[in-house]
């Protein structure tokens, strides 16, 4: 008989063996000790692609505050939200307003005090608009998969707090409503050079006389009311008046009814009378950019009158 003696690298010990045991013994050391060898090699790689994964990650997001803070054409940005609760208000802009303002605090305590406290009267320099995937109102409440948020702005500061911010704190709540940030993405924003656009309504506009009467595009102060709102946001964004008043070419224009609650004193809930759908207007090529930049018409900070070029 021959016999022989191994040892594999776990301390195994193969004492008298007949050389066909051996042989067999052997193999299963080599096989497992090749098994060991490429479950280290995938525990590697796993680590290998995790890291390329947080790389390119962190690099988008540098490329996201790099673009940011250069300007140029890229003004807006998207939020992808999950709705773990399947659900949100139907009077949802002040819950939207306090995603957005939680998010510039949390880049910012001193610019969300120069913005939304000692200057909490002013027209701010931001609109947006939503959308809810899958939506069905029943009551009170809006049931929904995910919301999409579209935030636009001429202001860069106010662009990098908001996305900054928004990458700090990814879940939000609002009463019994939760928000979970699952994407970003700047949005290509278009650059207005000629003196009349059509502008397609994503959130509806609200236009009103200095009563806060209603005024729809049947009256004949309609261009007039616009151009007075017009002013005072050129004005709280630029420090100047319309360059020229703005004309109305032509609408398509249908009436929604907003209903709202903005927390008043009585408790019962506003309505708004407001209208979406598309609007030509001649003016001025740079009053009608900040237009398209952060929204037409009154209480654009409260998701009314943010606008599309196709």
């Amino acid at each position: 008989m021959i016999f022989a003696r191994f040892k594999d690298t776990a301390g195994y010990q193969v004492n008298d063996l007949n050389f066909i045991e051996s042989c067999l013994y052997l193999n299963k050391v080599v096989k497992n000790s090749r098994i060991h060898q490429a479950a280290v090699f995938y525990r590697k790689f796993q680590k290998t692609i995790a890291q390329i994964v947080i790389i390119c990650f962190n690099f988008y997001q540098e490329k996201l505050k790099y673009k940011l803070l250069k300007g140029g054409e890229n003004m807006r940005i998207g939020f992808t939200y999950d709705l773990p609760t399947l659900c949100f208000p139907l009077a949802h802009r002040l819950g939207v307003l306090s995603i957005i303002k939680e998010s510039v605090r949390q880049s910012s305590e001193d610019y969300y005090e120069e913005i939304f406290v000692r200057n909490k009267r002013e027209i701010k320099p931001f609109v947006f608009s939503t959308y809810f995937h899958n939506l069905k109102i029943e009551e009170d409440e809006i049931h929904a998969t995910k919301l999409q948020l579209t935030v636009s702005s001429h202001d860069h500061a106010f662009l990098l707090h908001l996305y900054n911010g928004s990458q700090m704190i990814k879940q939000f709540q609002y009463r019994k409503y939760t928000a979970k940030l699952i994407h970003t993405q700047l949005l290509p924003e278009k650059n207005i050079h000629d003196e009349e656009v059509t502008f397609h309504l994503a959130s509806p506009m609200l236009i009103e006389n200095k009563l806060g009467n209603p005024v729809g595009p049947e009256s004949a102060e309609y261009e007039q009311e616009l151009n007075y709102i017009s002013n005072l946001a050129v004005q709280a964004y630029h420090g100047r008046s319309l360059y020229r008043p703005l004309k109305i070419r032509n609408h398509v224009l249908k009436k929604q009814v907003v209903k709202e609650d903005f927390h008043q004193d009585n408790h019962q809930p506003l309505y708004f009378t407001t209208y979406k759908g598309k609007i030509s207007l001649e003016g001025h090529p740079e009053d009608l950019q900040s237009l398209y930049d952060c929204g037409i018409g009154w209480r654009t900070n409260l998701g009314f009158g943010l606008a599309h070029i196709p």
